[in-house]
Formats: structure tokens, C-alpha cells, sequence
């Protein structure tokens, strides 16, 4: 069974959505969606793997992390881990994991999320978490340490590819950031995702 199958039986089945929007929902994904999913999320699923395989490696190189609650030593594995990672990506650009095709995937099903009923309480949710201080959006950038930790939608979170716990998705503005959590480091986005 598809996973977005999946999805909609249980939410029929736990009767958060009625039988009859499920049709509406299933009807109205776009042709790109349902013929390439598959495909698609095995392409990012690789590329993810790829990326944090190599901060695996990188991290292996540094005196290990004993078990501390010593908050300097914690700051400077992360921030060494953090220089490793942008040296060995220094030809990185956007586009080397979110692809012409896996960009058109996320835009295609966070489109149709946005254009769902719970549209309006995703939006705020998004919307309700924006940093202070205005972040730049670029790969290899740092996602400030001190912004506001902003929860992914459930109702997206089911629809996109599953992360590791290494990886998350934010929003900053109207673009989605694949976020190293190691790191805070930016590992790539895809801009003018919202409306």
C-alpha cells in the first residue's frame, strides 16, 4: 500500500477526516506526485544518506565527545564539526540535494497541503515562529542558535520524506531549509516554497 494510502485510511479510520474528503484529496494531486513519488524520495533519501555519512566521517576525526553536560565543550565539538563540514562542502550549491525534480515534489505536495482544509492552521503555525533577527538563507549558512525552534506542521510532516534525526525541515520566510541539527548548519533549501 503507498504510503499517502496509508495516510488517508488512517485518518479515515481514526475519523479525523471524513470518507468523502479523501476522494477530493486523492483526485486532486497533481499527476507528478503519485508517478514519481517513489522515485523522487529515493533520490532524497540517497542524497541525505550521502551528506550524513560524510558528517559521520568528519566527526570520526575529532577527539571524541565524552558524555558531558559541560556546555563550552559541547559549543566547541559542534562549532569544529561545523568548520569540517562547510571545508569539506565548500563546492556545495542549492540544488545538490533538493533537485530540479525533488524541489518540484515538495513544492507540489506542500501546494496541496496548503490548499487543504487545515490550510489555515498550518499557515499560522508556520508563520508563528519566525526568527527575530532575519536569517540568510544560503547553503553552508548558519541557522542562528538562538532562533525559535519552529515545529513542522504534522500534517506536513506526513506527506514529506522522512528525516533522520540528524536532519529537519524549517521554514524561514517563504523558503524550506533542510537543517543539519548537528550543526545548525543550512545544508540546502528550496526558496519560494509558501505563497
Amino acid at each position: 500500500m503507498p504510503m499517502r494510502t496509508f495516510f488517508w485510511s488512517l485518518l479515515i479510520a481514526l475519523g479525523t477526516i471524513p470518507a468523502s474528503q479523501s476522494v477530493i484529496a486523492a483526485q486532486s494531486n497533481p499527476p507528478f506526485v503519485s508517478r514519481d513519488e517513489v522515485r523522487v524520495t529515493k533520490e532524497f533519501q540517497s542524497r541525505i544518506k550521502a551528506f550524513i555519512q560524510l558528517e559521520n566521517q568528519l566527526e570520526h576525526m575529532l577527539p571524541g565527545l565524552k558524555t558531558t553536560r559541560n556546555e563550552s565543550e559541547i559549543l566547541e565539538h559542534q562549532l569544529a564539526l561545523r568548520k569540517m563540514v562547510v571545508d569539506a562542502r565548500r563546492q556545495a550549491r542549492r540544488g545538490d540535494i533538493f533537485t530540479k525534480d525533488i524541489s518540484r515534489y515538495f513544492r507540489a505536495v506542500i501546494g496541496e497541503v496548503l490548499r487543504s482544509p487545515a490550510a489555515p492552521v498550518i499557515q499560522r503555525t508556520i508563520d508563528g515562529k519566525e526568527p527575530s533577527k532575519p536569517v540568510v538563507v544560503r547553503v553552508n549558512g548558519v541557522f542562528p542558535d538562538d532562533a525559535p525552534v519552529q515545529t513542522t506542521p504534522p500534517m506536513l510532516l506526513m506527506r514529506l520524506p522522512m528525516l533522520p534525526m540528524e536532519l529537519s525541515y524549517r521554514f524561514v520566510g517563504h523558503d524550506l531549509v533542510l537543517l543539519d541539527n548537528k550543526t545548525n548548519l543550512i545544508v540546502d533549501f528550496i526558496p519560494d516554497i509558501l505563497p
